[in-house]
């Protein structure tokens, strides 16, 4: 058992909590059924165990991408880390810039343009989706979508679910998505 940094005991409680409200992702999330809280029995300190097997990651990408809602800086960094790519591999083959320009992006030094931003969200779709299959996804949705510049995205509430997929596939943990006011 792990010890406690704070006393140095390893007596700890642990549960699993309804929901999880964090931002550890790069954006705001509710993380619903799955995140383990550990106490320690001596001192009380806290400490949060979280589901990180990139099914989370994907999941909640793609439930915003399809929020019309402009996407900040450390959104988009979020977006590049969960597809692998370094910024340069990110800059030229999902946003079409250069390398500098996502790096003023993701630094809010510069906010990112609407076709760039639309860009984006079509290829992070494109190359996600698979990855979230309870997220419903229709490469149609991009097509007339207006994007909301000035309002903050609400927070998504991701749920696990149990999915039975294609073929003779086994059934797997997925997470479904849901919007919870800002």
């Amino acid at each position: 058992m792990t010890k406690c940094r704070e006393c140095g005991y390893s007596d700890w409680t642990e549960k699993v909590l309804e929901e999880f409200q964090t931002d550890v992702f790069g954006i705001p999330a509710n993380i619903c059924h799955t995140v383990v809280e550990k106490t320690c029995s001596h001192c009380g300190i806290k400490k949060y165990t979280l589901p990180r097997d990139g099914k989370v990651e994907a999941a909640l990408a793609m439930a915003r991408v399809l929020i019309p809602i402009k996407l900040s800086g450390r959104e988009i960094r979020f977006l590049r880390n969960t597809v692998g790519m370094s910024g340069k591999t990110f800059a030229t083959q999902i946003a079409g810039n250069d390398p500098a320009t996502l790096s003023r992006w993701e630094n809010d030094g510069q906010g990112v343009g609407g076709y760039a931003d639309m860009v984006i969200r079509q290829k992070i779709a494109a190359l996600l989706h698979d990855r979230a299959p309870a997220i419903p996804y229709d490469p149609k949705v991009f097509v007339g979508m207006e994007i909301i510049d000035g309002i903050s995205p609400p927070t998504i509430a991701l749920e696990p679910v149990r999915l039975k997929l294609a073929g003779d596939s086994p059934v797997s943990q997925e997470w479904e998505a849901h919007k919870i006011a800002a």
